[in-house]
């Protein structure tokens, strides 16, 4: 089975500023709700703390697509670091980054030796930042998305351009894993999971057919609070974040139900 999904990203090497790190691990991986591996279940809790596992059908699709996975050149697991992220930035350029983890399939032979030159590298003074538009058609397959950024000025010396690899001055604060279409999900609502670190985590099927774009549940899915003070199940649409279209037991995760 692709493993893409099976280890904890490791916080602590990305940013330790402020110990998001161990906040990360203890609010996202560990948490009772949706912690752990996605392809794990999602479990719900009852009044008498009893847990009620809700499944998924990704441990079979990754052992479906690892079934499928052609000849050696032609695919791999990567990681591109340090890619200047846009999604939350809000005009601060180059403060806020993402690492793209995933396992790309039907590469062609130029694709494959550009993204192994790539993988796991990291950016430097000399090499200078690394724009989003230039990495994120990369990144097709089962992935996982980490995003981070730089707290205070914490420039390369004698430069101007922020430093992504200095842990003391770095916070990850977002989590997102789902099939991914050019450094997205999908537009059609894929099994995933987004964490935002003192807000909440999605988990259902999520699509990137928003405006702006951010990825939303479509369909069965729930949304966890940060301190599972409020947690919300049914059928969503995409324009909804906080509250379900229809509120209905959600209880297998397996395939997916739209709203009428």
């Amino acid at each position: 089975m692709l493993d893409v999904y099976a280890v904890m990203p490791d916080f602590s090497a990305i940013g330790t500023n402020g110990n998001t790190d161990e906040e990360m691990k203890t609010d996202f991986w560990d948490n009772e709700w949706y912690g752990g591996a996605l392809f794990d279940p999602f479990y719900k809790w009852d009044e008498n703390h009893e847990s009620h596992s809700v499944n998924n059908a990704l441990k079979s699709d990754l052992n479906t697509e690892f079934g499928n996975i052609g000849e050696p050149g032609t695919y791999g697991r990567f990681n591109l670091k340090n890619i200047e992220s846009v999604e939350d930035a809000d005009g601060a350029t180059g403060k806020f980054f993402v690492d793209i983890e995933f396992f790309a399939t039907g590469l062609d032979q130029t694709t494959y030796d550009e993204l192994v030159s790539l993988n796991n590298t990291l950016v430097t003074a000399e090499s200078g930042a690394r724009k989003w538009t230039d990495y994120n058609t990369y990144a097709n397959g089962y992935g996982r998305l980490v995003f981070y950024k730089a707290i205070g000025e914490n420039y390369f010396p004698d430069t101007e351009i922020y430093n992504p690899n200095d842990p003391e001055n770095i916070q990850a604060y977002k989590v997102y894993e789902t099939f991914l279409e050019n450094g997205y999900g999908n537009k059609d609502p894929m099994y995933g999971r987004i964490f935002e670190h003192e807000k909440n985590c999605l988990v259902g099927f999520l699509s990137y057919n928003t405006n702006p774009k951010k990825p939303a549940l479509e369909g069965k899915g729930f949304l966890v609070t940060q301190n599972a003070d409020s947690v919300k199940e049914g059928l969503w649409t995409v324009a909804i974040e906080t509250e379900p279209t229809t509120v209905v037991a959600v209880n297998n995760l397996v395939e997916n139900q739209l709203v009428d």
